[in-house]
């Protein structure tokens, strides 16, 4: 069975769903986005601390990024956990 084939068989079972589909992808792909810049934030926050005269207005400003990016990505985790299994969290 070809690749194509196969998507379209897939798609037919996941037809009902497709709002669904829909939302998981977009969150699973807006999630790795967030996780992807978690570290770069970090590496930003030790860059700074380290420097000769470090900012601490800036390193404050980094840090709140951080958690934000930190709970949002959790956040999201949890959200897409609940999507797929309604059952687990009634």
């Amino acid at each position: 069975m070809k690749f194509k084939d196969l998507i379209k068989l897939l798609w037919k079972y996941l037809k009902p769903h497709k709002k669904m589909v829909w939302r998981c992808i977009f969150l699973a792909t807006f999630s790795s986005v967030i996780s992807a810049f978690i570290p770069l934030v970090y590496g930003q926050l030790v860059d700074e601390a380290v420097a000769p005269n470090p900012n601490l207005k800036f390193i404050l400003l980094i840090l709140l990024a951080w958690l934000i990016f930190v709970l949002l990505a959790n956040w999201m985790s949890r959200y897409s956990e609940r999507i797929l299994n309604p059952t687990i969290f009634c």
